[in-house]
């Protein structure tokens, strides 16, 4: 089950896995084939550098990954019960401090690749200054919300 408000319930287990809906597409797609660049933004943590790690291991360019030296990296909580449904908590951390100068700075990776794929897991403002950069170049856009 999942605890209500003010309840506490002991649960069968717990699984820390690196993902989260940027990193599993990257993985998605690079397994299917394709060369991926990630953009994206890690705290300067442990599981910043486990999720950077496991990228590199799927063979996905990590070079346009930024580190931030405050925030964590981002995490997400969730909740499984027994017949499958779930409730998750996002906790953005340091995806929520990637800004301007490193989209221009990750350029290299927008002019080389065909297709963008991106969330509202980043400054919504980030997101779409990414998407009119990378439209720019012609190239195809997919919002995952």
């Amino acid at each position: 089950d999942i605890p209500q408000v003010g309840e506490t319930i002991l649960s069968k287990s717990f699984e820390k896995i690196s993902g989260g809906k940027g990193a599993n597409q990257a993985v998605a797609a690079r397994r299917s084939g394709s060369e991926v660049f990630m953009i994206s933004k890690i705290g300067k943590d442990d599981n910043g550098l486990i999720l950077k790690n496991k990228l590199k291991e799927d063979n996905i360019n990590v070079n346009f990954i930024y580190e931030d030296e405050k925030e964590a990296t981002g995490m997400a909580i969730i909740m499984v019960n027994e017949n499958g449904n779930n409730s998750i908590v996002v906790v953005p951390g340091s995806n929520m401090t990637m800004n301007e100068g490193e989209i221009d700075k990750s350029i290299r990776a927008l002019e080389e690749s065909d297709i963008l794929i991106s969330q509202f897991e980043t400054p919504e403002e980030i997101t779409l200054k990414a998407f009119k950069k990378f439209k720019e170049f012609g190239k195809v856009t997919i919002l995952n919300p």
